[in-house]
């Protein structure tokens, strides 16, 4: 294994957030992961991203990679760094889906006067097979790589259901869907969800279900801990609170099974253990070539620039079993805000399959979506198949009519682009915004794996320079272009956040449709673990709302509209735009002493921007609350009491009533997070938008 040098990780810290984020997507098996190795210099990193996809279980988990020139990042390593996520039953309960379905399956299979040992075998049997081919994000999922002596370990804690009262509980499930007249079609579904909530609802297995989670969390958190252990000894790094790695990959690290760990979702990889995940490398030369280089310049050390280009890279569009085009639109749109960024490359398979068809559905949605102004870069890929299958369908019309003529592939070439053109303004078509702030289509970019084999269709291909290496520099050469119109970058100085701060004026904000929508609305009403997983996801990771769209029944489930979290971000900006509450005063921060004005009125822009003061206040408040509420109870509940207790700790601590006066002493927790707002805000401009100099 290759071992990171102390110098490496102090060079990491200086420019592991820097650079302006540009969002990529794509669909599954698009050759995004192949088209992001060629921001790298070295052939080494290169090879190594190409093993970062997700083509069988699992998920490419949302990464930033930094390409940089900093001459103290190594050429020839990947860096990756990434936090270890500490398991909780507040975060990996699936309102007892697994330990539901075993426990059913069991019970069928088991005749009255069963005993221990064929309860128990049974048990084990239905476990197994839930954990063959678990589907991604679900416990079993998580579980499926452990050991049998923890598999044997959980069998016993669910053998603790007694069979005599699991089958008493059976029995009263199957009465309860005969009473209600479910069509028999629909029983494999239906009866194991009502025996699931008659297990989860009896208090005489409040304790059995503690003890069963208590042993999952534990398992899991062991896998975490064993993880770090095997990373520390591979030459990591890793924080003081095991909380934080940071390791090097080399060449000679290819297919290990460290990079196999760390790079591929396939096969059961153990990325749902990794958040906040960076990927470090030195980039491709020519990037930092234009000349208007000096605009990915994040930092200056000693006179030199150190430039960055940030790539935002998520899972695969369509990668999730069963997702619509219509919520893959609704990721790539909250990614996009996330990251406050302006900029999306869209790599799209040339070669068209069933998912890439789906894709294109998706981005044509995501298109007519999108009412603010995004630089749209497409990338297409696969040219290399997209000719010779071009080719072999006229082979085929050529064999049906019993001519044999050869393949002119500068015509194949043409009629393909001609083809490819008429995509692309579909996509243009889809466009639906009338007004300034819209998307717009940059230009499309042709990549292709030419392997020099001295082929024909190769030829045609490097004459027409269809090439990933040469895709990159240009979508980044124009990139380049399109922020010199916008102005240069200013020089600052470090601490810049120090100069902005909120002081609050002595004034009443109405807060009502906030209040009555989280306390009427949302809390106290049960909602599927799926909506209220979106629900915090939205809240906490994007500071927007989610309305969620499931079919409501006689249980009294229903569908939630958050709407509170958008009226969070309303008040943010409500104190901003129409009080002097946001003092920005940046005199000795601005190396230029004549640009500090120009550069407080940017930052200030830069609030306005996407709202972006304002999501980042509510998801701070919904961050403090997940971690306060929503994890407050240690035991098993339902994750829809949860969100009560979620909403319950946001409604204790921030907004107690109808109206807030924020210079009211009871309001000191919200300002506090105005003022951490405030500062993410802040630090968020200068790594975007700055040169910071040391």
């Amino acid at each position: 294994m290759t071992r990171i040098k102390e110098n490496t990780v102090t060079a990491i810290n200086k420019i592991v957030s820097k650079g302006d984020h540009v969002v990529v997507t794509g669909t599954t098996e698009s050759g995004k992961s192949t088209g992001i190795g060629f921001f790298a210099e070295s052939d080494a990193v290169r090879s190594l991203m190409s093993m970062r996809e997700a083509s069988g279980k699992g998920s490419t988990i949302e990464t930033i990679i930094l390409a940089t020139d900093y001459k103290e990042i190594p050429e020839n390593e990947l860096i990756i760094r990434s936090k270890v996520l500490k398991s909780h039953v507040a975060t990996h309960s699936d309102d007892n889906e697994l330990l539901g379905k075993v426990l059913y399956l069991a019970v069928r299979k088991c005749v009255e006067g069963c005993s221990d040992e064929n309860y128990a075998l049974q048990i084990k049997t239905a476990l197994v097979a839930e954990l063959d081919s678990p589907s991604n994000e679900s416990l079993a999922y998580k579980l499926k790589k452990i050991s049998d002596d923890d598999q044997d370990l959980i069998v016993q804690k669910i053998t603790a259901f007694t069979f005599n009262k699991m089958q008493i509980l059976l029995t009263e499930a199957k009465a309860r869907f005969e009473e209600r007249g479910y069509s028999a079609k629909s029983k494999s579904k239906v009866e194991p969800r009502i025996f699931r909530e008659l297990l989860s609802e009896k208090r005489e297995f409040a304790d059995t279900l503690n003890e069963f989670w208590e042993c999952i969390i534990s398992l899991l958190n062991k896998q975490a801990s064993e993880l770090l252990d095997k990373l520390e000894a591979a030459g990591a790094v890793v924080s003081a609170s095991r909380d934080e790695f940071t390791i090097s990959l080399g060449d000679e690290d290819y297919d290990s099974e460290m990079a196999n760990l760390l790079l591929n979702s396939e096969n059961m990889s153990m990325e749902y253990l990794f958040s906040d995940v960076f990927f470090i490398f030195r980039g491709n030369k020519n990037l930092y070539s234009s000349q208007y280089k000096n605009y990915l310049a994040v930092s200056e050390e000693n006179g030199e620039e150190i430039h960055c280009l940030s790539i935002v890279d998520t899972m695969g569009l369509f990668h999730s079993a069963g997702a619509t085009a219509d919520e893959e639109a609704d990721r790539i749109l909250d990614l996009i805000a996330k990251y406050h960024s302006n900029k999306l490359i869209l790599v799209v398979n040339s070669d068209i399959t069933d998912t890439v068809k789906d894709g294109y559905d998706a981005i044509k949605g995501m298109l007519g979506k999108i009412n603010r102004e995004i630089e749209i870069y497409i990338m297409y890929t696969h040219w290399d198949e997209y000719v010779t299958n071009e080719a072999n369908k006229l082979r085929a019309g050529n064999r049906r009519g019993r001519m044999a003529s050869p393949i002119d592939w500068n015509q194949i070439y043409i009629d393909s682009e001609k083809a490819q053109t008429e995509l692309t303004q579909s996509f243009v078509d889809s466009i639906s915004s009338t007004g300034k702030a819209k998307p717009i289509i940059v230009g499309t970019y042709k990549a292709a794996l030419l392997l020099g084999e001295g082929a024909r269709a190769e030829e045609v291909l490097v004459e027409h320079d269809v090439d990933y290496e040469l895709a990159i520099e240009k979508i980044v050469g124009d990139m380049l272009v399109s922020i010199n119109r916008k102005g240069p970058k200013y020089r600052v100085k470090d601490g810049m956040a120090e100069g902005c701060v909120v002081t609050p004026e002595n004034k009443l904000f109405d807060v009502k449709k906030l209040y009555r929508n989280m306390v009427v609305d949302c809390k106290g009403h049960k909602y599927w673990a799926s909506s209220v997983r979106a629900v915090n996801t939205k809240w906490c990771a994007y500071g927007i709302s989610h309305s969620s769209d499931i079919k409501e029944n006689e249980y009294g489930f229903l569908n939630i509209n958050s709407t509170f979290v958008e009226d969070m971000r309303n008040f943010a900006m409500g104190i901003l735009n129409t009080t002097k509450s946001i003092k920005i005063e940046l005199s000795g921060y601005v190396v230029e002493d004549d640009k500090v004005k120009e550069v407080e009125g940017l930052v200030l822009q830069y609030l306005k921007d996407g709202q972006n003061f304002g999501k980042e206040f509510a998801k701070i408040i919904g961050v403090e609350s997940f971690e306060n509420g929503f994890k407050r109870n240690t035991g098993f509940c339902y994750q829809y009491e949860r969100l009560t207790d979620m909403i319950q700790y946001t409604q204790d601590n921030f907004f107690k009533g109808e109206s807030i006066r924020i210079g009211n002493p009871e309001a000191t927790l919200v300002i506090e997070c105005l003022q951490r707002a405030l500062n993410k805000c802040v630090t968020d401009f200068i790594n975007a938008k700055c040169v910071e100099v040391y």
